[in-house]
């Protein structure tokens, strides 16, 4: 059976002439025995990362143009079968898998998500995404997949049961479907049967009409005007792809069709094998895709063999004969007028060639002239250089010049029409132009020869062997305009900017501008390849275009601007297949075409039909794979490896092989050229980091973005540090000279060796004691006392502050043990030993050892000093004396203590003065009140009534205001307190309270409380009188309960009432008033603590608690201080 492939894939080639040979087409065959799973292929499709995504009867595989990855259910959860029958990516990238008698599946992120259970739904041959945003699933049953949910369709629908066959979309958007039973379409009441006819396949054509393929192969119109049935037999499509302009290609079971646009309206659509060509296919076709990126190229798989890659070719040869249709062409010239003048060499063939591939003999007078090596035309008149001479071609016929016959070089024409000629060692001038004295000139030719030549900037321009040379007409001396090392140069070409392109044989492209440096871009540069020949005039779109050993170049001047500025790192250059290059010769045809002359013959290169370049492919690298296995999560290894780098990305078969190119980031400056290879070894990886920089590039693309692979760290033992060995080596160097010494005992030809490493280390002591000055300066001038000692004990080294603190004399030799220096010697030990021992930082307050035989509190930092292997050389302690800080905390609560003193001294002096004086002298006065009421006569007249009323209301209002006075000297100066005691002042003022207050006052005293001393005693008194005070006065309670009770070695006073709770603002921590601020105060000067709770609900609780004795008082405040 025969595989047909569309004409439209010949368009591009519109050479086709009975003198062209050569393949319009390229196929690529691809088997199992290229690693695909299997040669049934039933579906094709691109991931989201550009592969290609084949499903086959024996597992889903993943392609990226060499190698096939296969995804089978056994190794991958969500996957459920392994014979796939179709696929579809959607706009975000997902791959939607169908298989045979199994659940639909997604592949996302590289993972598998079953879509439903196989009984819902399974065997799903097809997707469509409709207009509405809907996913529709054809398999046993129709389903819908939107938002994130799968409707399925069965039955009560309308549909009949069964597989059911193809859907699609019309141009209506009504959904239309193929079954065992007919085609049946949608509408708002489900499905409706429209024909009853068995349906294997429906279409759209052009216009958006319906069109079903019937079980006996009829290709019947369903929708839109009547139209004729198409008849195809035992043809049975399968798969349809869309093509540029009004054209589908069609994979059926008898090869690839074509579908087009009829010519009448009965005949709308055309599906036939008219105008295609044929490429030997044996068996069916099951699918097609198109290429990515290019409508050039075609997928195809077929039922049996293979997977099909077909590709359209630029290139068309032409034979010179029939007898010699593939001999190497070597002479390819351009002809004024677009055609081109092709000779045979040995063969003796001569024919002029126009752009339409056809060929016109021409007639050699002289057969020496068919060997040739370049050419040069001036109007009406195309000069020759040839192996016989020179000759000239006029008229279709080739006349030899009998003026200049013998080996000629090469030959250039000046836009004014003089011509010159490289012959027998010299640079003649055989024609003059306009504005020529009409004699002809004669130079020499430079003593290193000339390779090419070419006229530019008024003058002809040689290159030699290594260098460019510009003749002086005048003079006759070549001067030389650039350097070129050791190119080769094959040919140069004039440009329209007065600059000058430079083609040469491996050594890539130069160009030397009008008036900058000559410029050079090589492979690394992004050049396809360095082996150049024939360079073309620039076209109308910026593109240069030179042929080389691996086809055509095409490349942008703007992107060869851009890397000469060095504002990118590499230009965009594409290649394009045609045999090997066999000379720098060629010729641009009328219609932009480009003849060359090639080693199968002579090439007819179409440029017009090529694409534009397309994007860079993704590099996906794989490893590193160390030792052979995969490399470990952290990548750190030691000792040389053997490292493996496997890299890929999804590059198809096209007109020429994929290239890669790689370095390792932290040594290689220059890319590594890996060819179409797809790995990278590296053996016996010494210590060091690693990282593998990747790039790639199609014929028809520039190089990708690098992508980087993990970091490798291999690291040395500890004998191949780089120390140790500097170590072991100077031990060994010192040992050498040692040797040396003892055998030959010859100082003087070491003196100035010696004198050298004297300076050299004078120098070094210079600046180490520059160093240690500054060092010791800081050491010395701390404002604390700084000690170290070493792991024996001994005292390594001091500073002037130590030797204030511990009365040492400055050159004294201290001796003992460093824990000898506290005054508790087992806390000295235990600090010693955890800063050897457990090596960290601490701080401890101890009362140690100072000079002049005094102990004094100190605070002692320690810090241990590590060598580079980590252990612990010495221990640096820092001590602060703290005796000024304690004074100076002892003097603030003296101070303090003072103040409470003076406060309650005061009160007692005003206490005094009310009682003593200011309640005698109104007691005295309410004694005469009540004497003046006695003297009264009893039978006085009426009007002394108000008199007595009024004496006995200054009698009453008098006792008021003594009584009044004499509790306000109870409250400046409690004297109960010191009289009675703690325990009856706290009864006397609950009971007083009790008789002045609303609320009631209940008060609970320990039976285990003793008298404590007078300081606590007024400070319990004062808080428990301010915490009664305030509770009866703001916190509206109906109750009020003290507690006095023994806790510990304290006592424990608290004042708890159920009012209405205080806020965070009344608090001790918040700002509070002046009475929560004086009993904290007072607890605070007792030695104890003072907190307050209390719940905004209702209910405050105050409570103090202070040492019992006078030894507890002064520990307490002893240790407040610390």
């Amino acid at each position: 059976m025969r595989i047909a492939l569309l004409l439209v894939l010949l368009a591009s080639a519109p050479l086709a002439h009975a003198a062209l040979q050569g393949p319009a087409l390229m196929r690529t065959t691809i088997s199992v025995a290229d690693g695909a799973p299997s040669n049934t292929i039933n579906a094709l499709g691109y991931d989201d990362q550009g592969f290609l995504m084949v499903g086959t009867t024996a597992g889903l595989a993943r392609y990226d143009g060499a190698r096939f990855e296969t995804l089978l259910s056994a190794d991958h959860e969500g996957l459920d079968g392994d014979r796939i029958i179709a696929l579809h990516r959607d706009p975000s990238g997902r791959v939607w898998i169908g298989a045979a008698q199994a659940a639909p599946c997604v592949l996302e992120n590289d993972r598998f998500r079953r879509i439903s259970e196989a009984e819902d739904l399974h065997s799903v041959r097809q997707f469509l995404a409709t207009k509405d945003g809907a996913l529709w699933l054809v398999g046993h049953k129709l389903a819908r997949f939107h938002d994130d949910e799968l409707e399925v369709f069965g039955e009560e629908s309308g549909l009949p049961g069964g597989p059911l066959s193809r859907l699609v979309e019309d141009g209506e958007g009504s959904l239309w479907i193929a079954t065992r039973e007919g085609v049946f379409k949608r509408d708002a009441d489900g499905f409706q049967c429209v024909d009853h006819r068995r349906s294997v396949w429906l279409t759209t054509d052009f216009e958006g009409y319906v069109w079903s393929q019937t079980a006996s192969g009829d290709v019947v119109s369903l929708s839109g005007p009547p139209a004729e049935t198409l008849s195809l037999g035992q043809v049975r499509l399968q798969d349809e792809v869309p093509h540029k302009g009004a054209t589908r290609l069609l994979a059926t079971s008898a090869g690839v069709f074509a579908m087009w646009r009829g010519d009448s309206p009965e005949q709308r659509l055309r599906i036939g094998t008219e105008g295609i060509a044929q490429l030997d296919v044996p068996r069916g076709v099951r699918c097609l895709l198109q290429g990515s990126g290019s409508v050039r190229d075609l997928w195809i798989g077929t039922e049996l063999d293979a997977l099909q890659y077909v590709e359209t070719s630029s290139t068309v040869l032409v034979d010179l004969h029939q007898d010699f249709p593939r001999w190497a062409a070597a002479h390819v010239h351009p002809l004024p007028g677009g055609d081109a003048l092709i000779l045979g060499g040995d063969r003796q063939v001569a024919f002029l060639l126009d752009e339409k591939g056809k060929r016109t003999p021409i007639e050699v007078i002289d057969p020496s002239d068919y060997h040739s090596n370049s050419s040069a035309s001036t109007s009406g008149v195309t000069w020759l250089s040839t192996r016989g001479g020179l000759a000239r071609f006029e008229d279709g016929i080739l006349l030899p010049d009998p003026r200049w016959r013998g080996p000629a070089g090469p030959i250039i024409a000046s836009p004014d029409g003089d011509v010159w000629l490289v012959f027998q060692g010299r640079l003649e001038q055989v024609e003059a132009g306009r504005g020529s004295s009409g004699e002809l000139a004669s130079f020499p030719l430079p003593p290193s020869g000339i390779v090419a030549l070419c006229y530019a900037r008024g003058a002809p321009i040689a290159a030699s062997r290594s260098e460019l040379l510009r003749l002086d007409t005048k003079s006759g001396e070549w001067m030389t305009i650039a350097k070129l090392g050791q190119a080769s140069v094959r040919h140069l070409r004039p440009g329209h900017g007065g600059e000058i392109w430079i083609s040469t044989y491996g050594q890539g492209l130069f160009r030397l501008g009008a008036a900058g440096p000559l410029e050079h871009w090589s492979k690394a540069a992004g050049l396809p390849d360095p082996f150049l020949a024939w360079i073309a005039p620039v076209d109308d779109s910026g593109y240069l275009w030179v042929h080389s050993n691996a086809g055509v170049i095409r490349a942008s001047t703007a992107s060869l601007d851009a890397h000469a500025a060095g504002k990118t790192m590499t230009i965009e250059a594409q290649t394009f297949r045609v045999p090997e290059a066999n000379g720098a010769l060629g010729a641009v045809l009328a219609n932009g075409a480009i003849a060359l002359p090639t080693l199968e013959g002579v090439a007819i290169f179409d440029r017009s039909s090529l694409p534009p370049p397309s994007a860079s492919p993704r590099v996906l690298i794989r490893g590193p794979y160390v030792n052979g296995a995969p490399m470990n999560e952290a990548g750190h290894y030691r000792d040389s490896v053997n490292v493996l780098y496997e890299f890929t990305a999804p590059i198809f078969p096209t007109s020429s092989h994929a290239s890669f190119q790689y370095r390792m980031v932290e040594f290689d400056e220059r890319w590594i050229d890996a060819g179409s290879a797809r790995a990278a070894r590296f053996p016996n990886l010494p210590n060091g980091r690693y990282t593998l920089e990747v790039r790639a590039r199609t014929p028809t693309s520039t190089w990708s973005t690098p992508m980087r692979s993990k970091t490798l760290v291999i690291a040395p033992y500890w004998f191949e540090r780089a120390w140790v060995r500097w170590s072991f080596a100077g031990a060994a160097l010192l040992a050498v000279l040692r040797l040396f010494f003892l055998r030959n005992r010859s100082l003087g030809r070491r003196n100035f060796a010696l004198t050298q490493e004297v300076s050299r280390r004078k120098a070094m002591e210079a600046r180490l004691g520059a160093s240690e000055r500054r060092f010791r300066r800081l050491f010395h001038t701390a404002p604390s006392a700084i000690l170290s000692w070493t792991p024996s004990g001994s005292l390594a080294d001091r500073n002037e502050r130590a030797d204030e603190l511990f009365a040492w004399g400055h050159d004294e030799v201290v001796e003992g043990h460093p824990w000898e220096l506290f005054d508790d010697e087992e806390l000295g030990k235990d600090a010693i030993q955890r800063a050897f021992v457990e090596c960290e930082d601490f701080s401890l307050v101890a009362m140690t050892r100072v000079g002049d035989f005094q102990v004094k509190r100190c605070r002692w930092h320690f810090a241990p000093t590590r060598s580079e292997s980590g252990e612990v050389t010495s221990i640096i302690a820092m001590i602060s004396d703290l005796s000024r800080r304690d004074k100076d905390a002892r003097t603030l609560a003296d101070l303090r203590e003072n103040l409470v003193r003076a406060e309650e001294s005061e009160r007692s002096r005003i206490a005094r003065e009310l009682h003593d004086d200011l309640s005698q002298r109104l007691a005295a006065l309410a004694i005469e009140a009540h004497l003046l009421d006695l003297k009264r006569p009893s039978n006085g007249p009426t009007d002394e009534s108000g008199m007595t009323e009024t004496v006995r209301s200054f009698q009453s209002e008098i006792e008021n205001v003594a009584t009044h006075l004499h509790t306000l000297s109870r409250q400046l100066h409690p004297t109960i307190v010191d009289d009675l005691g703690l325990v009856t002042a706290l009864r006397s003022e609950c009971s007083r309270r009790n008789r002045t207050d609303k609320a009631p006052v209940e008060l609970a005293i320990d039976s285990g409380v003793e008298e404590p001393p007078k300081e606590t005693a007024l400070a319990l008194f004062r808080i428990a009188q301010e915490a009664i005070r305030n509770a009866s006065r703001h916190s509206g309670a109906t109750s009020i309960h003290v507690t006095l009770e023994v806790n510990g070695d304290s006592l424990e006073l608290s004042v708890r009432d159920n009012g209405k709770g205080i806020g965070r603002a009344e608090s001790p921590a918040g700002k509070g008033g002046i009475g929560m601020k004086s009993m904290q105060e007072r607890a605070r000067l007792a030695g104890g603590d003072f907190w307050v709770t209390s719940n905004p609900s209702g209910g405050t609780c105050v409570t103090a608690r202070v040492p019992r004795h006078a030894e507890g008082l002064r520990r307490a405040m002893a240790l407040r201080d610390d």
